[in-house]
């Protein structure tokens, strides 16, 4: 049966009971309905018999109390529609609420896999709570249920036990007894994983017994499983609660079809017959005899006044209209119709716009800014920070993980905005062994941005099992480290309190074997992911997601998003508008986050295609160039410079007639050899020389005075 079809049934089953509610149950009386599905077609008898629980899974003393329980006989298929109510006024806003399904047919048991949470962390309407068949679980602790001195049960009395981790509130499994001994104590038994067990845990059984809303539970839970060792024989005493709980009021009206039968009988047959045969042979001959006589004496009286007799055909035919309207008056039957139409509203509620919540693509429109999202992703062409995050994963629990398993961790992008998040970079480690994982997560291609706060998420999935971190580890920016870091794992039934449930939707996606998906829900107050639910070779879209939560850690004021992304190697598909969940109105369930396909930058951040050294071979030039050019400066005025020199001081002694050497030695190598020419050193001048240069020197100063004048 498709999810439309499921959802009309329980429609249909809603409205034919919402008005009988108010007969038997008080004003505080509230429900949560669904149906019971199976992912396989279950073959099942008349005598089947399934049984709904609403638990309270809180982590204090009340843990695994029974908030309400409907059993249902004669299920004999799948869908199993279910109505359970609950007082109103025994719901606590910050409390765990989570729903389990058994159908127990003979020696053949069908049971939830995992809690179903709802009202303060789940839907109240239109639950699906799937079952599979009760897997051999490898231990069990066996006791029994002391049957109260006073209890008179009637046969449709359902017991029922409960296994519970006292420190997380944590339901570990439910036992049904549908078929109640007539005397004596009723036993149990409660399978359980000892490779799922916290050696460092408290297990406690809690027991009810149900009969037509009668209640007899435990005051103080029985011990179970101390220091990790089951204890061996369990005994639980159960007293009766003051106040019942809510029951379905179809049981009052199925023995009021018995009465209904023989009072209509006799009042229908001693009316019909006294005033049918009276009032018709009355009325009839009266009206026939008096008209025909009186006209027929007149008209035989007096032939003259025949004409006058004529005119009694017109009274005549006067009355012969009178009845021929009345057939139209009886066409009163048209009001009879109009009651059949209201019937047909009676269908309208199949319908009824339970269905249209479900295609409630209201995120829809997230789409159109996820396009603008995969350019935001691209924009920032250098990354200011590149790195790696290193660790280790691990859990408490004792169990091994098989070759199969797989652990992922990922690093999430917050953003200090009333819009957020995505998965940025992620690894995933293909048989991690054994705990403590160690992992490495490559950031490289992500461009850092220290305004925003990162955080790591991780999970480990090993079959049926599921480990997940329960809130986001800080790193990278802000002071937070990139090193050393250990993120402990909680097993998901300890996680599971509340759960925001939808679907990742995408265009043309197409994922091979190495493919996974991550839903993160997210908390824009701090900045930090709360809850994350992964799905390995996830196939095709749209992929289902249900991330858990706790609803007491949730803040009525604050905004919570769901983002999710898409990774199969090196295609990535993201949304990173992130879709507001769970407060403010917001849904909790059917929520559909679109994504779209995202252009990672291939430049690696470390290397700068050579434009250092670009850099250099410039500057080389321009020292090269400054050289040259001071070294021809200084060639061009050492000329000049003699010729000064020799005429301050003509008498120059050899030392002072030496050649000056270059401007700057430093400069003058950086010239590449064979620019300049070398330097040649003239012969010292002999007394004579120096003679004759002296006196051409005078000969010219003479020739340059004038002359004096004649005497």
């Amino acid at each position: 049966m498709s999810r439309r079809a499921r959802v009309g049934l329980i429609t249909l089953v809603a409205a034919a009971w919402a008005s009988t509610i108010g007969i038997t149950a008080s004003a505080a009386t509230t429900v949560v309905n669904g149906v019971i599905t199976s992912a396989d077609p279950l073959s099942l008898s008349e005598d089947a018999v399934a049984v709904v629980t609403l638990v309270d899974q809180t982590a204090t003393d009340g843990a695994g109390a029974i908030v309400g329980l409907e059993r249902i006989d004669h299920a004999a298929s799948v869908p199993v529609a279910f109505q359970v109510l609950y007082d109103d006024a025994a719901i606590d806003d910050t409390h765990a609420y989570a729903l389990f399904a058994a159908i127990v047919d003979g020696d053949t048991v069908y049971q939830s896999a995992e809690a179903v949470p709802v009202i303060t962390g789940g839907p109240r309407v239109n639950v699906e709570v799937p079952v599979v068949p009760a897997p051999e679980l490898p231990a069990t602790i066996e006791g029994s249920v002391v049957r109260p001195a006073d209890a008179e049960l009637t046969t449709r009395a359902v017991e029922m036990a409960v296994l519970v981790k006292e420190a997380t509130g944590t339901v570990v499994n439910v036992a049904p007894t549908v078929d109640v001994p007539e005397d004596g104590d009723i036993p149990f038994a409660l399978g359980y994983d000892p490779e799922l067990v916290d050696a460092a845990s408290h297990y406690v059984v809690r027991a009810a017994i149900v009969d037509e809303g009668r209640v007899w539970d435990s005051e103080e839970p029985a011990d179970a499983i101390v220091d990790g060792a089951p204890v061996d024989s369990v005994e639980v005493d159960v007293v009766e609660r003051p106040e019942p709980l809510p029951i379905p009021p179809t049981l009052e009206p199925s023995p009021t079809i018995a009465p209904t039968e023989e009072p209509t009988e006799a009042p229908t047959e001693a009316p019909t017959e006294r005033p049918t045969p009276a009032p018709t042979e009355e009325p009839t001959p009266a009206p026939t005899e008096a008209p025909t006589e009186t006209p027929t004496t007149e008209p035989t009286a007096t032939p003259a006044p025949t004409a006058e007799a004529t005119a009694t055909p017109a009274p005549t035919a006067s009355p012969t209209p009178a009845p021929t309207r009345t057939p139209r008056p009886t066409a009163t039957p048209s009001p009879t119709p109009s009651p059949s139409p209201s019937p047909s509203p009676t269908p309208s509620p199949s319908p009824t716009p339970s269905p249209s919540p479900s295609p409630t693509p209201s995120p829809t429109p997230s789409p159109s800014p996820t396009a603008s999202a995969s350019p935001t992703e691209t924009a920032s062409p250098v990354p200011a920070a590149a790195g790696t995050v290193t660790g280790t994963l691990t859990y408490v629990e004792p169990a091994e993980l098989s070759p199969a398993a797989r652990a992922l961790v990922v690093l999430v992008e917050g953003a200090g905005k009333a819009s957020a998040g995505s998965v940025v970079a992620s690894e995933m480690i293909i048989e991690p062994a054994q705990v403590p994982v160690p992992f490495t997560l490559d950031y490289s291609h992500v461009a850092i941005d220290e305004d925003v706060t990162y955080t790591l998420q991780a999970t480990i999935v090993d079959g049926d099992r599921t480990w997940v971190t329960t809130t986001g580890t800080p790193v990278i920016t802000k002071g937070n480290p990139t090193s050393g870091l250990t993120l402990a794992l909680t097993y998901r039934a300890d996680v599971l309190k509340g759960d925001v449930t939808g679907s990742i939707s995408g265009v043309d996606i197409t994922l091979g074997d190495e493919a996974f998906s991550a839903a993160v829900l997210l908390d824009l107050a701090t900045d930090t992911t709360v809850g994350i639910d992964v799905h390995l070779q996830p196939g095709s879209t749209p992929i289902r997601f249900a991330i858990p939560f706790d609803p007491a850690k949730i803040d009525a004021a604050t905004d919570y998003v769901v983002a999710a992304g898409i990774v199969d190697q090196e295609a990535r598909w993201a949304n990173r508008e992130g879709v507001p969940v769970i407060t403010k109105g917001n849904p909790i369930s059917d929520v559909t986050v679109p994504v779209s396909a995202v252009t990672l930058s291939t430049t690696p951040p470390e290397t700068d295609d050579g434009r250092s050294a670009l850099v250099i071979v410039l500057l080389a030039l321009g020292l090269l160039a400054a050289a040259v050019f001071v070294y021809q400066r200084s060639r061009t005025t050492e000329p000049e410079m003699a010729t000064a020199a020799a005429a301050v001081a003509p008498s120059a002694s050899p030392q002072e007639d030496m050649p000056e050497a270059p401007a700057d030695a430093g400069l003058a190598e950086l010239v590449e050899p064979g620019s300049t020419e070398p330097e040649t050193t003239e012969p010292a001048a002999t007394e004579d020389e120096r003679a004759t240069d002296d006196a051409e020197v005078v000969s010219d100063r003479t020739d340059d005075e004038p002359s004096p004048p004649a005497q």
